[in-house]
C-alpha cells in the first residue's frame, strides 16, 4: 500500500464557528451604524442652515413692517394729514437697517 495517500480532514473548531457567526452579525450592524451616523450628520447640518436662515430673516421682518408704515405714512404726508418730519424719521429708520 505504497500509493495510498492519507487525507487529513480538518474539522472546524467551535471558536472558528463562533468567529464566522460574529462576523456575519457585525457586518450589517457596522453598515447600519455608519448610515445612521451619516444621516444624523446631515440632519444636524440642515438644522444649522435653518438657524442661519432665521438669523437672516429676523431683521427683514422688522424691515418689512417699517416699509409698510413708511408707505402708509408717505400717503398720509401726500394727502396732507401728517407732517413731513414723521416721514423723514421713518426714512432714517429704514436706511439705518444693516445690509
Amino acid at each position: 500500500m505504497v500509493g495510498r495517500s492519507v487525507r487529513v480532514r480538518l474539522r472546524p473548531r467551535i471558536w472558528h464557528k463562533l468567529a464566522v457567526i460574529g462576523l456575519a452579525f457585525m457586518l450589517p450592524l457596522t453598515v447600519s451604524g455608519y448610515l445612521l451616523a451619516n444621516e444624523n450628520g446631515r440632519r444636524i447640518a440642515f438644522s444649522q442652515d435653518e438657524l442661519r436662515g432665521l438669523e437672516y430673516l429676523r431683521p427683514l421682518g422688522t424691515l418689512l413692517v417699517d416699509l409698510g408704515q413708511h408707505k402708509t405714512l408717505s400717503w398720509q404726508v401726500l394727502s396732507g394729514d401728517r407732517p413731513v418730519a414723521q416721514l423723514r424719521e421713518y426714512e432714517a429708520r429704514v436706511d439705518s437697517r444693516p445690509r
